[in-house]
This record gives structure tokens, C-alpha cells and sequence, in this order.
């Protein structure tokens, strides 16, 4: 009588207990490939700082040694000067903006942080603010001097708050800087989505990058970080 061969396969439990391991394996992989992600996306944003600060020092380079007035001080961009009403220090007059954009290419997505979700802040109704303005993922602290006297710094020091030429000696040393606004009372989110820091978890910023005069940027760690200025309900942290 013929012998047929026996089926060798899975139980439905032993089914079952493969798939509870992928599961976790998963689960304990995701941490590590999330951290591995954002690792790397800082590191990109680094380079876009790094950018950035460059195309300052060359623009000033350009110009007398004078860093470019991004955010329309003086007038030198278009007629919408902000003096002592502005600027905010991630605002931005919008000629300036076409101009870094055409003559010097930058590209749109440069002026936005990786790390800060791209729905939130890469957008068009911030691209073309409504205000007039252009509302950029990073900061810019330079050349701005009659606009940032209309905020309060939590520390005394040189008058000179940031520097408006590459000789000056400032009391901040900053010239771009990962986007860490807080606003009260809704702390880094506005009322509505948009994050105001770009790089952030647990309800709370991780750091930034901060690039420098010497052209150097670095990541400092949130614990290392201040609420330097202030205006109203709004606080910028480096």
C-alpha cells in the first residue's frame, strides 16, 4: 500500500507566535530608526545654516562689509520698512527674499528646517504672508538694529545687540539659527498647528543649530539654550 508523504507546516498558534515577534522586533526598532532619521535631518539642517551664513558673509562681502538687511530696517529693499515695529527674526521682507532666491539661488526648501514638518511650515500662505512678509523656517538675528530695539534681551551686554557689519563686536554672535519661538500662552505651537521650533520632542524643543560670524555652526542642546528676547507674548530662545 502506497505511502503518501506527511504535510509539514504551521500550526495556527505557532503562526500566531511569528508574527507577535515581528511585531515587537519592530516595535523596538522603530525608536532607533526614528532617532537614525532625525540624526540625519539635523545633520541636513546644519548644512542649510552653514548656507545660509555663507550668503551673508558673502552678500556682505559685497557690500562693504555691511550683512544684508533681510528683514528691511532701512529701506534698502522696498518701501515697507519695518523699524520699530518689527522684525520678527524669522520674518522677512520679500523683495530681500526674491533677491537671495534669484541672484544668489537659494532655493525655497533651503529656508525651511527638515526636521520642522514640511506641511507646517514650507507653505505658501507663509512663503507670501499675508502681512507683506516672508516667513522663513530659520531665524535671522543680523543687521537689524532699529527693528530688534523694540524687543527686551533677558541679559545686559554690548549695546550693539547683533551685528550690522562682519568688524562689529556684538553682544550676540548669531547670525542664523534653527526657528525656537515661544508663544504664550500656547508655548511652541501657535493656535494652529505650526510648531515653532524645528527640532522638538516631548513637547519641548531638542536643540538647535546655530551658525555663527566665524562661520561656524554648532548644536546646542535645549538645556543649554535661553529665552534671550522677548516682545509681548512671544520669546525667541538661542
Amino acid at each position: 500500500m502506497p505511502r503518501f508523504p506527511r504535510h509539514v507546516g504551521f500550526t495556527l498558534v505557532e503562526t500566531l507566535l511569528v508574527i507577535a515577534l515581528i511585531a515587537l522586533l519592530i516595535a523596538m526598532l522603530m525608536p532607533s530608526l526614528g532617532s537614525a532619521k532625525e540624526n540625519a535631518r539635523r545633520v541636513k539642517c546644519a548644512s542649510q545654516v552653514r548656507s545660509l551664513v555663507d550668503l551673508s558673509a558673502i552678500m556682505a562681502n559685497e557690500d562693504n562689509q555691511r550683512l544684508p538687511d533681510l528683514h528691511n530696517d532701512t529701506g534698502k529693499w522696498s518701501s515697507n520698512v519695518y523699524l520699530t515695529t518689527g522684525p520678527n527674526a524669522h520674518t522677512f521682507d520679500i523683495k530681500a527674499r526674491d533677491h537671495i532666491v534669484k541672484s544668489y539661488g537659494q532655493q525655497r526648501a533651503t529656508l525651511y528646517c527638515p526636521s520642522n514638518n514640511e506641511d507646517l511650515w514650507n507653505r505658501d500662505d507663509f512663503w507670501t504672508h499675508t502681512s507683506g512678509r516672508s516667513v522663513f523656517g530659520y531665524t535671522y538675528f543680523a543687521a537689524a538694529p532699529l527693528g530688534h530695539a523694540a524687543w527686551t534681551y533677558t541679559e545686559s551686554g554690548s549695546s550693539t545687540i547683533f551685528a550690522s557689519k562682519m568688524t562689529d563686536k556684538p553682544r550676540y554672535n548669531v547670525v542664523w539659527s534653527d526657528l525656537n519661538r515661544e508663544i504664550s500662552p500656547y508655548s511652541w505651537y501657535r493656535y494652529d498647528v505650526a510648531r515653532g521650533s524645528n527640532h522638538y520632542f516631548n513637547e519641548q524643543p531638542t536643540g538647535s543649530n546655530e551658525g555663527f560670524m566665524d562661520s561656524h555652526v554648532e548644536w546646542v542642546p535645549y538645556n543649554l539654550m535661553k529665552p534671550r528676547m522677548k516682545r509681548g507674548t512671544w520669546t525667541f530662545w538661542w
